[in-house]
């Protein structure tokens, strides 16, 4: 796998997260319909391009992590 394939990761989260949205690893896995591992690489590219945020919010007392474009 090279850098151009990792990055075009990217491009279905970019569009899942689009406008203001926040979601879960769960949600953008069914959202984008990539992969485990391609997910994590994409979200890794776009982390490492500070372009993501994680905010934790605590829904029914279990602590929940949402992923919202910057």
């Amino acid at each position: 796998m090279n850098r151009e394939e990792i990055g075009s990761f990217a491009g279905p989260i970019y569009e899942a997260l689009k406008d203001g949205k926040t979601l879960t690893v769960a949600e953008l896995k069914k959202s984008t319909g990539l992969k485990d591992a391609e997910l994590n690489m994409g979200l890794g590219w776009l982390f490492c391009e500070d372009k993501l945020y994680v905010k934790v919010e605590t829904v029914r007392k279990k602590e929940t992590e949402l992923i919202g474009w910057k």
